[in-house]
């Protein structure tokens, strides 16, 4: 298969979601799982949660989450996104069904929201160490379809951001268990220090 019938496998997916699957509840429902507030507000819950309850191993995966979003968001924003020049659906076909105000960005590859969202849930799983929360996948595969019902985002995009988010949630994770105790006592440090 060649990168032309895979764009265009891409095009026909992206078409089959947007039109397809369209009706006024869901139209609803995949508008707020899409919109970047919803999850800015739960990550503030969360957040007053770990405080709250003084919960450390939530913190750390607070903090950690933290970090390979902002790693995940700068590699797809800054650098991917820029290199391959990807145009989104809804800049470069006519019969795309936008329902969010704007188009976004110019570029789509990879969407951001996808790999920012399997990232998280990715740490989540490998600093709890407990498959039980594996259901917890089904989040970044819900908001990942709903850029592309929207009609932000080509299946490819998302895609290839889960792709992303979860490989650099997988090295966060796993430098964040091994050097754990050294990352944990320069914390301190520095807690104290602001103390002083």
């Amino acid at each position: 298969m060649g990168i032309s019938a895979i764009i265009e496998w891409d095009r026909h997916a992206f078409l089959w979601v947007n039109h397809n699957w369209g009706f006024t509840g869901l139209d609803e429902f995949m508008m707020l799982v899409s919109n970047e507030k919803s999850w800015l507000a739960f990550g503030l819950l969360f957040f007053v949660f770990c405080w709250f309850y003084k919960n450390t191993r939530l913190t750390h995966i607070l903090w950690v989450a933290g970090v390979t979003i902002s790693i995940t968001d700068l590699l797809c924003f800054r650098l991917i996104k820029p290199f391959l020049h990807r145009l989104r659906p809804c800049y470069q076909m006519d019969m795309v069904r936008l329902l969010e105000n704007s188009c976004g960005s110019n570029y789509g590859f990879p969407s951001n929201h996808a790999a920012n969202s399997m990232a998280v849930i990715i740490v989540v799983l490998c600093l709890t160490r407990n498959w039980k929360w594996g259901w917890l996948l089904m989040l970044p595969f819900i908001v990942g379809i709903s850029r592309v019902y929207v009609g932000v985002h080509y299946p490819l995009d998302v895609l290839f951001g889960f792709v992303v988010g979860g490989g650099v949630a997988l090295l966060v994770s796993s430098l964040f268990i091994w050097k754990q105790s050294e990352i944990l006592r320069f914390l301190s440090r520095v807690r104290r220090q602001k103390a002083q």
